[in-house]
């Protein structure tokens, strides 16, 4: 699949992630850490990039799914919004494929993707 078809999945991928970040709008926001930021930080891009992977056909031990809970776990746990990580995520791999091309960005997005599935 090309690289534009994937940025329109992620968009109905984000809407869900905003929605549920919209419910955290109820909950008192906690004073995080800057270990706990970096935490979610990864976390949203871990979420990013397996769904990418699967979207190529990787098998991975854990999936979007998983880490899409595991973001928003965290995220509720927090009081930090888990769509401006998530799309800080997006965003960063947006441009490395303005700069390094589709296939490169690919390449290192699956790479990181199976990082994250040992990690976890």
């Amino acid at each position: 699949r090309n690289y534009s078809t994937r940025r329109r999945r992620m968009k109905n991928i984000f809407a869900i992630v905003a929605i549920s970040a919209l419910s955290l709008l109820s909950h008192p926001v906690l004073a995080a850490s800057k270990q706990e930021t970096k935490m979610l930080k990864s976390a949203a891009e871990c979420t990013y990039v397996v769904q990418i992977a699967e979207e190529n056909g990787v098998k991975l031990n854990n999936s979007s799914d998983t880490w899409a809970n595991l973001l928003m776990q965290a995220s509720d746990k927090l009081g930090l919004d888990a769509g401006a990580y998530y799309n800080e995520a997006k965003a960063k791999y947006e441009s490395r494929a303005r700069t390094m091309g589709d296939d490169n960005t690919l390449t290192k997005m699956i790479d990181n993707a199976q990082k994250c599935d040992r990690g976890l």
